[in-house]
């Protein structure tokens, strides 16, 4: 992904994803990129594949609920939250 927006000129994810050494299972230390829970959002919203449709969706419900349940709380209590 991070090739085909240097493609189309999109510098956006470069801009805000780093890159931290992570342990891989061979034992050594790699380059990861990583992003924050809006970046990792961003990213998945700019995915362009008809069978990334389904969790967007749902994505896009379970976000409708939770700002529901944020001016209404009562929202939270009758699906037994906590």
């Amino acid at each position: 992904m991070k090739n085909r927006l240097k493609i189309e000129g999109a510098n956006e994810l470069l801009t805000n994803c780093s890159q931290l050494k992570m342990h891989s299972a061979d034992g050594k230390y790699y380059n990861t990129d990583v992003a924050d829970t809006a970046q990792i959002l961003r990213i998945i919203q700019s995915i362009p594949l008809p069978k990334a449709e389904p969790f967007k969706l749902w994505l896009a419900k379970v976000s409708a609920e939770r700002i529901d349940e944020t001016f209404d709380p009562e929202l939270l209590d009758l699906k037994g939250g906590v």
